[in-house]
This record gives C-alpha cells, sequence and structure tokens, in this order.
C-alpha cells in the first residue's frame, strides 16, 4: 500500500505596488519599494488592479481557485491549492547478528 500526504502549493499572483491599494499580477516587482522608486515600469502584458478586490476576481477568472493567503505586511497574494503526493517506502528494519536474526 502507497501512503499519500497533503501538501499545501503556494503561488504567488499579485503584488501590491502602492501608493494605497494598488496591485499588479507582475510578480517581478515583488520586493521592490515603491516609495522610493515610483516610476518602475510594468512588464509587457501586466495589469494593474484599483483595488484587492478587483485584482482576486482577475485571479479568479483566470484559475478559478478560491483559496487565497494575503501576506500584508508584503504586499502579496498567494493561490492556495493542496496536492497528494506520495511518501517513499519506510527503510527496511535494521537486522543484527548478534540476535541471530540473520
Amino acid at each position: 500500500m502507497v501512503e499519500t500526504e497533503k501538501v499545501e502549493i503556494k503561488k504567488l499572483v499579485l503584488v501590491r505596488v502602492g501608493p494605497g491599494d494598488i496591485w499588479t499580477d507582475d510578480i517581478t516587482l515583488d520586493g521592490i519599494d515603491f516609495k522610493n522608486r515610483p516610476a518602475q515600469p510594468l512588464q509587457n502584458g501586466s495589469r494593474t488592479f484599483k483595488s484587492l478586490t478587483l485584482g482576486l476576481e482577475f485571479v479568479f477568472q483566470i484559475t478559478k481557485q478560491v483559496e487565497y493567503h494575503l501576506s500584508a505586511f508584503a504586499g502579496q497574494v498567494f493561490t492556495v491549492s493542496t496536492d497528494e503526493v506520495e511518501l517513499p517506502p519506510p527503510p527496511p528494519p535494521v537486522k543484527f547478528n548478534l540476535y541471530g536474526e540473520y
């Protein structure tokens, strides 16, 4: 019998760019301090959203994910999904000649 374990998978989908409640799906901007660099250009094809709700709606329409993790301090939103992975078989028990086990 193969044993499995549920694993939580988080994928970064939105990053807060500020000022205020402005979010983007351009995750390459993660970690940039926009107070000092407000003119940072967005990647071609990325989108900005005037509120977190609009960003979440966009992500939902694409991914159909309904579980999210919000890191407010870091300004990041992750989709959360679970997957089952197979656990490796346990190692065979150790046998000792001293006790006549082999």
